[in-house]
Order: C-alpha cells, then sequence, then structure tokens
C-alpha cells in the first residue's frame, strides 16, 4: 500500500514533502481534494482530527499531520538518503533552516498570496509586517549562498527541499524583477534546484513574477452631473442680512468704573506690591467695595480645590475682577480658612458670605494690602487676575 497525501494544488507545504519523497524514492499519491468538503469527512478526520491539510496517510493506515513534520518523517524514512544531513552538526543546520523558514515565510504567504488567490479580506498591515520578514529572509539567505551551492553541505538536504519550496511561492507571485536582481545569489539557487528532476516534477514549470500581487483598485463611481441652478441676483445692501449686534458680558451695562482694572492687572503683575501696585489701587478706587470671603474646611487641599474651582465658574468675569485667595490654617480642626481680597466691577456674590471693607479704615486698609502683598503665616493661595 502506498502513501498517500491530501492536500490543495500548488501547497508548498505539501510540495516540501513530494520533493523529499521523489529523493527518497518513495511513491506517494496525490489524489484530488475538496478542501472544506473532503477534509470534514470522518475518514479524513480519523488521520487529522484538526481537519487541516496537508495530511499524510501511511501504508499502515495511521494519518501524519502538520506540514513540517511530515516533511521531517519523508527525510527520515530513508536515512541513507542523506535528506537530514551526513553529520549530527549539518542535521543541525538542516533544522536550523526548516525552522528559519516556518518562523518567517510561512506565516507571510497569508498576508502577500492567499489573501489575493483565495478572495480573502486584505490586510495592508500585515502584508508591510510580511513583506519585511520575506526581505529580511532573502537578505540572510543570499548571504550564505555567496560562496555554497546548497544550504547545508554538499548535496541537497530537507533544508533545500522546503526553502525551495516556499521560495517557489514567492518567485511566481510576490517577487518582480527588480527584487529578483537584488539577491543574485538566491536566484542562481533557486535556479540550480528547480532545474533538478525531483524538484521539476513537483514545482512544474515555474513563472516568474511579472507584477506582484496587489489589491484590486476599488473603481469609484462616475460623478453625475447635476445642472447648476441659475446664479441668484446678489443681495442689494437694503436686502443684506444686517449685522449681528457683538454679545455683551454679562456686567457690561454696570456703571463705568474710573479704574482701569487691566492696566492695574499689569501693575500688579510687574512691580513691587506694596511700593507701586497698592497705592494705584487705593487711589483710582477711593471707596470702591473691596470684598472678603471665609470658609472653614478641615483639609488644606480641599481649600485649594475649592479655590481652584470657584476660579474656573469665573472665567468669564476675569475682565471685572481681581482677586488674590490665600490659605491660612492647617489641615484637621479647626480647619483652614479662605479669605480672599476681591477687587471687582461685578460678581456672583449672592452664593457666599461678604463683608465689606472700608479703605478709609486703617485696620481694613492694612488687612487688604497684607493679603495683596502676600505678606503673613499661610499654606497657599491663587491669584485671578
Amino acid at each position: 500500500m502506498a502513501y498517500t497525501m491530501y492536500t490543495y494544488p500548488a501547497n508548498p507545504r505539501a510540495q516540501c514533502a513530494l520533493i523529499a519523497a521523489e529523493l527518497s524514492g518513495i511513491t506517494v499519491d496525490v489524489p484530488e481534494f475538496a478542501l472544506g468538503k473532503d477534509n470534514k469527512t470522518d475518514e479524513f478526520l480519523a488521520l487529522n482530527p484538526l481537519g487541516r491539510v496537508p495530511t499524510l496517510k501511511l501504508p499502515s493506515g495511521a494519518g501524519v499531520f502538520e506540514s513540517e513534520a511530515i516533511a521531517r518523517y519523508m527525510a527520515r524514512v530513508r536515512p541513507e538518503v542523506g535528506l537530514t544531513g551526513a553529520t549530527f552538526a549539518e542535521s543541525t543546520a538542516v533544522d536550523c533552516w526548516v525552522s528559519l523558514v516556518y518562523a518567517d515565510l510561512a506565516p507571510a504567504l497569508m498576508p502577500l498570496v492567499w489573501v489575493h488567490l483565495f478572495n480573502m479580506k486584505y490586510d495592508g498591515s500585515a502584508a508591510t509586517k510580511a513583506k519585511a520578514a520575506l526581505d529580511r529572509v532573502l537578505t540572510t539567505l543570499d548571504s550564505a549562498l555567496l560562496s555554497q551551492t546548497y544550504l547545508v553541505g554538499e548535496r541537497v538536504t530537507l533544508a533545500d527541499t522546503v526553502m525551495v519550496s516556499f521560495l517557489n511561492t514567492f518567485m511566481t507571485h510576490v517577487l518582480d524583477a527588480k527584487a529578483r536582481d537584488a539577491v543574485p545569489n538566491v536566484m542562481r539557487y533557486f535556479n540550480t534546484l528547480t532545474a533538478q528532476p525531483a524538484f521539476a516534477k513537483v514545482l512544474g514549470e515555474v513563472k516568474l513574477c511579472g507584477d506582484p500581487l496587489a489589491p484590486a483598485k476599488k473603481e469609484k463611481p462616475a460623478k453625475k452631473e447635476v445642472a447648476k441652478p441659475a446664479a441668484a441676483a446678489a443681495p442689494t445692501a437694503e436686502e443684506a442680512e444686517p449685522k449681528k449686534p457683538k454679545s455683551k458680558g454679562p456686567y457690561d451695562d454696570l456703571p463705568k468704573s474710573s479704574m482701569d482694572l487691566d492696566a492695574w492687572k499689569r501693575e500688579y503683575s510687574n512691580n513691587d506690591t506694596r511700593e507701586v501696585a497698592l497705592p494705584l489701587a487705593v487711589e483710582e478706587l477711593g471707596q470702591g467695595g473691596l470684598l472678603p470671603y471665609n470658609s472653614e474646611l478641615e483639609k488644606t487641599f480641599m481649600s485649594a480645590n475649592l479655590i481652584t474651582g470657584w476660579f474656573q465658574r469665573c472665567e468669564h468675569l476675569r475682565k471685572y475682577i481681581f482677586g488674590n485667595v490665600l490659605i491660612f490654617g492647617s489641615s484637621g480642626p479647626p480647619g483652614s480658612t479662605l479669605p480672599p481680597e476681591w477687587d471687582q466691577e461685578g460678581n456672583d456674590a449672592f452664593y457666599y458670605e461678604w463683608k465689606k471693607l472700608d479703605l478709609a479704615n486703617p485696620q481694613d486698609k492694612a488687612l487688604v494690602e497684607d493679603y495683596f502683598a502676600w505678606d503673613g503665616k499661610f499654606e497657599g493661595g491663587k491669584t485671578f487676575k
């Protein structure tokens, strides 16, 4: 009883084992096989419970599955042929090349070849990675073949049957003339082996790639020309839409303050607080309102968070107000206090409890100056300007 190989046509995973069988003088039948149908029968699943191809049926009726195992079986069944290497060192070298093919070239088949031949979904990212892996193997292979005819030793081994079988698929579908010219040693090696009878019988006539496989370009549907309506006459000045009035701030209608708040903020930021900024504020404000806010919190960081949140809610007031919020006290009972000093032309004071300070009162004036100058023992603070 002969060996039987179940596979689809031009499968490099099966071809490498079939070439090894030819070199060893082993007859292997390859019947027609309908993938998706024949691999689901009870008879086939008894040989390969995973239902994958290639699968080898031995004369005993047992099955061998997984392509690398099948190839190694065919190389070992006639050890006198020497397909596994003449020495232990050569055998190890054969294993190295076979492992390289299955690690780098075999996975590249799907994104570079099968997706096009079997109308699968194209993945550009996977194709880019696969092409990089293919180029890396070709460069390594070209260097290794610079001074030798075969991958291992002085004769064909399993390393060559596996390498050439997978290279054949890429040579006929992916690698164009430019890519092949870049690896002359690989081409010499490939042409030498594919001309040998065992390789030629399995691989058939090799037709090198002209145009590499690529995803089909989607044709854009022709745009239907729609007749453009006649251009409407430009509206006259009387018909033109009136300009919308500029939106006002919430406090723009308040009585105009005599103090230029923006100018004073610059003085506060760029000059000495007590010597320049504060005297100017007192002079311009006169009897204007200055308001403090007190609230006890147990943790100082909670006070700081409150300040930040309050400032965010006051963003729309930035052009109307200036203020310092200092944090006094320490964490834990009785907690910290927030005594801000605000110089404002408008406010949302109804959220808080306020007390008006009088600049004519020396104590109130000293308090304001201390806060604005950041004098005193406090835990931190923030300025809104």
